[in-house]
């Protein structure tokens, strides 16, 4: 008899829970964490910051960029002069912030970089070097035009002379 009461009251109260996510107080209840399991906030890769890349600058070698930004996450072995600093944050599960660098390099010096997810969205920035102005060259006075020389005449040409024939042949 025990038994059986234990048996009903335990269907009892599974039917009841069961029944909970339709209770209109239930939802309610859960928008405040009650009853969810807590998730951890998650960053993931290098901390990329608009104050790191403003002190990047064109013609700084790969080991001033490491130092400034950190060993690159993606380091693409088809694409060896393109390093990316990937960074997201992830709070209760959703994305709240996700920013990328990618720096480029011509010569293992950085070229150019660009940014997405940045406040300012850094544009690109290649390095082209400045070229010195040349001065302007003198103009130089005009000379009177030389008298042409006469022409040699032709030396007339010389006859060749006539192939010797060949025996045999005709």
């Amino acid at each position: 008899m025990r038994v059986l009461l234990i048996l009903v009251w335990s269907i009892a109260i599974l039917s009841g829970l069961t029944g909970c996510s339709s209770w209109p107080g239930f939802s309610n209840l859960a928008k405040y964490n009650f009853l969810s399991p807590y998730k951890l906030d998650i960053q993931q890769g290098n901390d990329v910051t608009e104050s790191k890349v403003d002190q990047l600058k064109p013609g700084m070698t790969r080991a001033q960029v490491q130092f400034i930004m950190g060993t690159s996450v993606l380091q693409d072995i088809f694409h060896a002069n393109r390093w990316d600093y990937v960074y997201t944050m992830r709070h209760d599960g959703r994305l709240i912030a996700s920013r990328r660098v990618s720096v480029f390099f011509v010569d293992d010096k950085l070229d150019h970089i660009v940014s997405h997810g940045m406040g300012n969205n850094v544009a690109a920035t290649p390095a082209t070097p400045a070229t010195p102005a040349t001065p302007a060259t003198p103009a130089t006075p005009a000379t009177p035009a030389t008298p042409a020389t006469p022409a040699t005449p032709a030396t007339p040409a010389t006859p060749a002379t006539p192939a010797t024939p060949v025996p045999g042949k005709s």
